[in-house]
């Protein structure tokens, strides 16, 4: 098993990148052909983009932190339980399907880490421009540029620290 510390955030970013990336190019590869379109009980679409590409991060996170819950759209629409739990991961495999359904690049991968209510690691990352966006073991954030087709690690990522007024 691939247990790791996930209070080290470079170490989580590092074990979640290769399932970011699969699930970032099933969707590409979706959203290339197209996709066939079901509904959701609360009426909100679904297509098996979400549902693959969330399949491929709950694996990764089930080796990451076997222990620590995880909270995932598809899952929990489909009828999941979600237990109350002081920490865990909360999983949008495919933020913007009705975006991604009409063709517009503009959807992302979400995977938070939530401990006590509050935010504690953060990672979006936005398949058609390749972009993403982590919260580092320093508590900032960050962003770079993540091809699809790579597989460097953590170390080897130029990142980028992101700065407000």
């Amino acid at each position: 098993m691939l247990s790791i510390d996930i209070e080290d955030h470079d170490a989580l970013v590092t074990a979640l990148l290769p399932a970011v990336r699969e699930a970032g190019r099933l969707e590409m590869a979706h959203f290339r052909k197209g996709v066939a379109i079901e509904q959701k009980a609360d009426r909100s679409p679904v297509t098996i983009a979400d549902r693959e590409a969330e399949l491929v991060l709950l694996a990764a996170l089930a080796k990451i932190a076997p222990d620590v819950p995880v909270i995932a759209e598809e899952a929990i629409s489909a009828g999941g339980e979600c237990e109350a739990a002081r920490q865990f991961f909360l999983v949008d495999a495919l933020d913007g399907t009705r975006l991604f359904i009409r063709g517009r690049p503009e959807f992302s991968i979400n995977i938070g880490l939530v401990e006590d209510g509050r935010a504690r690691f953060g990672l979006i990352f936005l398949p058609p421009s390749e972009r993403l966006f982590v919260t580092l073991s320093d508590g900032a954030a960050y962003e770079a540029r993540l091809p699809l087709t790579a597989g460097e690690a953590v170390t080897d990522i130029a990142f980028t620290r992101i700065a407000t007024r």
